[in-house]
Parts: C-alpha cells; sequence; structure tokens
C-alpha cells in the first residue's frame, strides 16, 4: 500500500456554496489506467474510507456482508439494537451504491442471501436476537439478556406500530 498525505482544497462558488478539490499524484492516475481520454472513475465511500476504482465493483458477498456487518455494528453502538427491517433497508442501500448493475429481482434476492450471511455473522459475534410473528431485533448479547421481542421494547420504550 502507498500513502501520501495531501491536502484538500475547499473552493467557494459564485453562490456562496463549498465544493472540494484534492490533487492526486499523476503516477497513481496513470496506474490506475486513467488519461485525458479515459477519466470516468467511481467512488465508494466505506466506513471511514474513500474508494477511488477506475471500473465499479462486482457484487462479492463476502464484501457486502463486511460492509453491511459494519453499518450494523454502529447502529448497535448508538441506538443499543436494531430491527430486522432497518438490515434490509441497509442490505439494500449496500447494494444500489456500492454495486452498480443489479436489477430489482437479483437485488432482493442478493438480499436474502446476505441476510443470511448476516446473521450467522451476528450470531458468532456478540449479538443475539429476539423474535416475534412481526418483528426481529438484534442487539448486544453481553450487555442485554432479552428473551422476548416485548422485554426488548419494554426496556428501551420501543412504541408498536
Amino acid at each position: 500500500m502507498k500513502v501520501k498525505k495531501l491536502n484538500i482544497s475547499f473552493l467557494k462558488s459564485g453562490s456562496g456554496s463549498l465544493n472540494t478539490r484534492i490533487v492526486l499524484p499523476i503516477t497513481w492516475v496513470r496506474e490506475l489506467g486513467l488519461s485525458q481520454d479515459e477519466r470516468e472513475v467511481y467512488l465508494y465511500k466505506i466506513g471511514e474510507e474513500i474508494v477511488i476504482r477506475k471500473i465499479p465493483r462486482i457484487f462479492d458477498k463476502k464484501e457486502a456482508a463486511r460492509i453491511a456487518f459494519d453499518e450494523v455494528k454502529k447502529i448497535i453502538s448508538i441506538k443499543e439494537y436494531i430491527e430486522h427491517r432497518e438490515i434490509i433497508e441497509i442490505l439494500k442501500t449496500i447494494i444500489e451504491s456500492y454495486f452498480i448493475g443489479i436489477k430489482e429481482k437479483e437485488r432482493n434476492n442478493k438480499v436474502v442471501s446476505l441476510i443470511t450471511v448476516l446473521r450467522d455473522s451476528f450470531l458468532d459475534k456478540k449479538y443475539e436476537f429476539v423474535i416475534d410473528n412481526n418483528k426481529q431485533y438484534f442487539f448486544d448479547k453481553k450487555k442485554y439478556k432479552f428473551k422476548t421481542v416485548k422485554e426488548l421494547r419494554d426496556y428501551f420504550k420501543i412504541k408498536r406500530v
């Protein structure tokens, strides 16, 4: 891995809004296969990183699950729990944002397969879930010992929808 410390330029437009620019080393740009004729790139914000790619990402279940797991962990660290449907929305967003050209039916299949991978990851880690006929919540099993959705809802004062 190569590292270079750079500064971002902040520019004010005529309307007063801020824009940013960063100058990349020409050797890195050439190594990516970019030129004045081929200058289209794909930018991805993954956690604390910004990734620049010449070609879009191809769907990778492990990578998508890793990104989703990091997002879900972040939410659980703030809220202490997460609802199953929130996880599905995160998965849909990840698939739409990071993996270009996936049709709706294919995306739904990928969401289903990812939720299985994610659930297995949760159970291998420090998360547990409670489920009833309508809702499923994941939470930190080292902090909490909920046996039912009602216990979790009562503890966090979650209103039924």
